[in-house]
C-alpha cells in the first residue's frame, strides 16, 4: 500500500504544481504554446510562415487541474474560464479544432477533439455538446472504418469542395493518412466519458481494433508522441474501462515490469519526466494489477516527489513528433514539441489516483 507519508508528500507537491499553475495561468499558459515556422513549401501564407498552436495543450493543463478538483484541491475559476474562451475561439464549425488553428491546409483531427471534449466534459457539459456533438458526427462520418480503427483527420469522404480536395492532397504529401493507436484509443475514451451508451458499439469495435496493434512485448507504439508509455497507457486506459479482465492486461503488466523508465537506478542523469508520469498512469489504469507491484510504483512516486523543481513544476521533456514529411519513408528527421507545463499537468495527473489508492 502506499503509506500514509507518502500520500501526504503526493499532496504536498500537487499543491505546490496548483501554485506553479496559478501563476502559469496569469500569463495564459503562453509557454505550453507549441511555436513552429514551417518552411515555405508548407506554408500558404508568405507572411505568416511561423504558427501557433496552444489549444491542445492548455486543454491537457485544464484536464490536469480538474483531476485534482476530484481530490479536493482548489484552482482559480477565472483562469479556467479564460483557457476555455481560448479554446472555444478555435473552435471549427462541424468539425472541431485544428492542431495549428491558422495553418489552413492542415485538417481538423480527432485527437484534438477527443483531449479538447474530455476537459470540457469536466468542465461543463452544456458547452461539450455545444462544441463537440456535430464535430463528434463527422468525425464518425467520415473517419470510422469496418475494422473498428479511425483515420486521425476529420475530412469529409463525399464532398468534393475546394477546402477538401486540399485537405486530401496535404494528407497524401505531408501528414500521412495513418491509423495511429494512441490517437484512435484517446478518441475512444472521449466517447466513453460523452455518452457511453450510445457509442458502446464503437467504443467496443475499436477496442478490438486496438488489442491486434498490441507488439509482441505488451505495449503499443505511438505515432505522434514519443516514447513506449504514452501509446501504452491511451491504450490501456481505454481497454481496461470496458473489460479490466480482459487477457491482454496481463501482457501489458509484463511489459511494464520488464521495462521500468528507472530501470537504470546507478544512473546519475535526470531521467525521462514524461515517460515515468505515463509509466504510472498505466499502472493507474490497471489498478487490479497494483496491489503485487507497489514497490516499482512507490520508486516511481519518490522519483516524481524528489525531482520537482524549485518553481513548482517539473522539467520538460520531448513530447509530441511529426515526421518531416510521410514521403521520406526511411527518415528520422522529427519535428518535436516540449513544454514544462504539459509536462507537469501529466506528471500532476499521474501522482494524483495515488492518494486515495
Amino acid at each position: 500500500m502506499i503509506s500514509d507519508n507518502q500520500k501526504g508528500k503526493i499532496i504536498d507537491a500537487v499543491d505546490t504544481s496548483l501554485l506553479f499553475l496559478g501563476k502559469q495561468g496569469l500569463g495564459h499558459f503562453h509557454e505550453a504554446t507549441h511555436i513552429l515556422r514551417f518552411p515555405f513549401y508548407i506554408s500558404v501564407d508568405f507572411r505568416n510562415r511561423k504558427h501557433y498552436g496552444d489549444a491542445f495543450a492548455k486543454s491537457i493543463i485544464l484536464s490536469s487541474i480538474f483531476a485534482t478538483r476530484k481530490v479536493g484541491f482548489t484552482f482559480s475559476d477565472s483562469i479556467i474560464r479564460d483557457c476555455i474562451d481560448v479554446i472555444a475561439k478555435q473552435h471549427i464549425k462541424y468539425f472541431g479544432w485544428r492542431y495549428f488553428p491558422k495553418l489552413v491546409i492542415l485538417p481538423p483531427d480527432i485527437d484534438d477533439l477527443a483531449q479538447i471534449l474530455q476537459t470540457l466534459i469536466s468542465h461543463d457539459v452544456s458547452i461539450a455538446n455545444k462544441l463537440c456533438l456535430e464535430p463528434l458526427n463527422s468525425a464518425i462520418e467520415n473517419c470510422l472504418q469496418e475494422d473498428g480503427s479511425l483515420t486521425t483527420w476529420i475530412v469529409e469522404n463525399e464532398k468534393r469542395s475546394l477546402r477538401t480536395l486540399i485537405y486530401k492532397r496535404n494528407i497524401k504529401k505531408r501528414w500521412g493518412n495513418t491509423f495511429d493507436p494512441e490517437v484512435i484509443a484517446n478518441f475512444l475514451y472521449a466517447l466513453l466519458l460523452f455518452d457511453r451508451n450510445k457509442y458502446l458499439d464503437i467504443i467496443k469495435n475499436g477496442v478490438e481494433y486496438l488489442k491486434k496493434r498490441i507488439q509482441p512485448n505488451g505495449f503499443w507504439k505511438s505515432t505522434w508522441y514519443w516514447g513506449q508509455f504514452y501509446g501504452t497507457y491511451m491504450c490501456s486506459r481505454i481497454i481496461s474501462f470496458i473489460n479490466p479482465d480482459d487477457e491482454i492486461m496481463q501482457k501489458v503488466v509484463n511489459f511494464l515490469k520488464s521495462n521500468s523508465p528507472l530501470s537504470d537506478k546507478q544512473s546519475n542523469s535526470t531521467q525521462n519526466i514524461n515517460d515515468i508520469a505515463f509509466y504510472l498512469l498505466t499502472w493507474s489504469s490497471l489498478k487490479d494489477f497494483c496491489k503485487n507491484n507497489e514497490e516499482i510504483i512507490k520508486y516511481c512516486i519518490d522519483y516524481l516527489l524528489d525531482n520537482q523543481e524549485d518553481n513548482g513544476g517539473w522539467k520538460s521533456f520531448p513530447f509530441i513528433k511529426m515526421r518531416t514529411s510521410p514521403e521520406e519513408r526511411y527518415s528520422e528527421r522529427y519535428l518535436s514539441y516540449e513544454s514544462q507545463l504539459v509536462t507537469t499537468a501529466y506528471t500532476i495527473q499521474s501522482l494524483v489516483p495515488w492518494i486515495k489508492y
